[in-house]
């Protein structure tokens, strides 16, 4: 299991700091090697109010990095967002840039053939 938590640290002074929102992210136990599915929950967010949310990461290719599988369970948790929207709000800035880094991890998996001869990522 993996536990995210994200601080607010007022002026870098750690006497300040408090937790807004925590994430954790649970393998199904549902996979096979390379590839495998997991469930996550958003914890209550306490800066924003917003409720505890829930979603799945089904296919993930274990071989990414840590946080293209924390921005996938982001996005399942979270509401869908216009990557075109022209809001400059922190959490579509963060929502866009996420998406990048998730974009660039996956041109850095190399393709392998299924058993049934499909390709898979």
């Amino acid at each position: 299991m993996l536990r995210v938590i994200v601080e607010l640290v007022p002026y870098g002074d750690e006497t300040g700091a408090r937790k807004l929102v925590e994430m954790l992210i649970a393998n199904d136990g549902d996979g096979c090697g390379t590839h495998s599915n997991y469930e996550g929950w958003i914890s209550s967010d306490s800066w924003t109010k917003d409720k505890p949310r829930y979603g799945k990461v089904k296919d993930h290719d274990r071989r990414q990095s840590v946080w293209t599988l924390i921005a996938k369970m982001g996005e399942a948790c979270l509401p869908k967002f216009n990557p075109d929207s022209t809001s400059d709000s922190l959490a579509e800035r963060l929502r866009r840039r996420l998406a990048e880094v998730v974009a660039e991890d996956l041109k850095h998996v190399p393709m392998i053939k299924s058993p049934t001869g499909r390709k898979k990522k």
